[in-house]
């Protein structure tokens, strides 16, 4: 096992991918911000047409006015709850956190290749080593990096 190699490669990529990483981070934690917003006021109801309500304006609902999951919308849509389409709260997304969500995803998915392939380096050096009671850390790192599914074939 060259571990020279391993510590370069690896170094490399946290280099040359800093920004793509950063950036991922930083929009990521956007996302994050404004889904939970948004969950705060999303009917919390999965049944049929009730999960497409959303309060005014994607605004947190004040008690008084919570959505009834029992009763949802059996006596009239509740005063301030709208039908709100997937484009819709996409937009809002897009516009309360700056970012793209299709660009977001697109470097995304690039970041998750760039790592898929630098696990193969990374296993490719590991491949002819023995490991012994010495090493048995290390074996579990290899193992886990084995495991590591990103979901893209390469």
């Amino acid at each position: 096992m060259n571990l020279n190699k391993i510590e370069k490669v690896t170094g490399d990529f946290k280099s040359k991918n800093k920004d793509l990483i950063n950036g991922l981070k930083s929009q990521s934690a956007k996302l994050t911000s404004v889904c939970r917003k948004l969950d705060n006021s999303w009917s919390k109801s999965s049944l049929g047409y009730h999960a497409y309500y959303y309060y005014k304006n994607f605004s947190t609902p004040p008690p008084e006015a919570m959505w009834s999951k029992e009763w949802g919308a059996i006596n009239g849509v509740p005063e301030g709850w709208e039908s709100r389409t997937g484009d819709e709260v996409k937009k809002e997304i897009e516009n309360s956190s700056g970012v793209n969500i299709r660009e977001f995803s697109e470097k995304y998915e690039k970041l998750l290749i760039l790592a898929e392939n630098l696990k193969k380096e990374v296993q490719i050096e590991v491949s002819d080593f023995e490991f012994d009671q010495k090493t048995i850390k290390e074996k579990e790192i290899c193992e886990t990096i084995e495991k590591f599914n990103s979901g893209i074939s390469c």
